[in-house]
C-alpha cells in the first residue's frame, strides 16, 4: 500500500451504517481506513474483516477532537489516496427526554458529534482529496417531518443537529465543487440497525436494510453522481 492506493475513509465506521459502508468498499477492492471512538480488538468489525489484512486499518480517534482527527487524516494520506471520505459518526437519539429537560451537556455532545466533527472532517480532508473524489455525509430523514406531523417520541436535539448538518452540506458543497470534489448528503429513513431496534422497534415502522444505504452510496461513487437526500 502507498499514497496512490485508492481508498475510502469512514468516520464512525464501527457503527451500524458505517460498518456496512466499510464492508461494501472492501468488497469493491478499496483500502479502507476506519476512524472511530473506542476501537478495540473485540470490535465486531475488526474480528469480521481481519481477512482483508493490509487493506483495512483502524484509528481510535474521537471525531470531535479536531487535533486528533487532523492527525489521523494526515497518517491515512501517507498510505492511501482518499478517493472517498464518509462522515457517518452520530450518537443515539435520546427519545425519552423532551427539550425542556434535555441536559445542556448532552446538547453540546450531540452537536459536537453530528455537526462539529463533520466540519472538522471536511476542513482537513477536502484539501487532501483530488479532483473527482467524493465526500459523503450521513444525515437523517427526521428533518423532513412537519411540525403538525411529528413522531410520538422526543428527538428535538437529534433533529436540530441533523438539520444543522443539512445546512452545512448545502454550503460546503459549493466549496467542494470549487475543488472538483463531489459532496453527497444521504438522509435515509429508519435503518435496520441496533439503534433502531433499541428505540423504535415497537412503533410499527418498517426499517430499510442497512445494505441499501451502502449500495446507494457505492452507486453514487461509481457513477460520479451526487446524492442530496435519499
Amino acid at each position: 500500500m502507498d499514497a496512490k492506493t485508492k481508498g475510502a475513509v469512514v468516520v464512525g465506521g464501527t457503527g451500524g451504517i458505517g460498518s456496512e459502508i466499510v464492508r461494501r468498499f472492501l468488497q469493491e477492492s478499496y483500502a479502507v481506513s476506519v476512524i472511530s471512538r473506542g476501537v478495540h480488538p473485540q470490535t465486531p468489525l475488526i474480528e469480521e474483516t481481519h481477512s482483508f489484512g493490509s487493506r483495512l486499518r483502524f484509528y481510535d480517534t474521537d471525531a470531535t477532537d479536531e487535533t486528533s482527527l487532523a492527525k489521523s487524516i494526515d497518517e491515512i494520506t501517507a498510505w492511501m489516496k482518499m478517493e472517498v471520505v464518509v462522515y457517518s459518526a452520530g450518537g443515539e437519539p435520546e427519545i425519552k427526554i423532551p427539550l425542556l429537560k434535555y441536559p445542556s451537556t448532552n446538547w453540546q455532545q450531540t452537536f459536537a458529534l453530528n455537526v462539529s466533527g463533520c466540519f472538522y472532517c471536511f476542513k482537513h480532508a477536502i484539501p487532501k482529496m483530488e479532483t473527482g473524489s467524493h465526500f459523503a455525509v450521513l444525515s437523517s430523514a427526521i428533518t423532513r417531518f412537519s411540525s403538525a406531523n411529528l413522531p410520538p417520541f422526543y428527538a428535538g436535539s437529534y433533529a436540530a443537529a441533523k438539520a444543522a448538518v443539512d445546512e452545512f452540506c448545502k454550503w460546503a458543497r459549493r466549496e467542494a465543487h470549487e475543488k472538483g470534489i463531489l459532496l453527497s448528503r444521504i438522509a435515509p429513513s429508519a435503518v435496520d440497525t441496533p439503534i433502531f431496534h433499541r428505540n423504535f422497534a415497537g412503533l410499527g415502522v418498517r426499517p430499510i436494510p442497512v445494505s441499501e444505504v451502502a449500495d446507494k452510496l457505492w452507486t453514487a461513487v461509481k457513477n460520479g453522481n451526487e446524492i442530496d437526500g435519499y
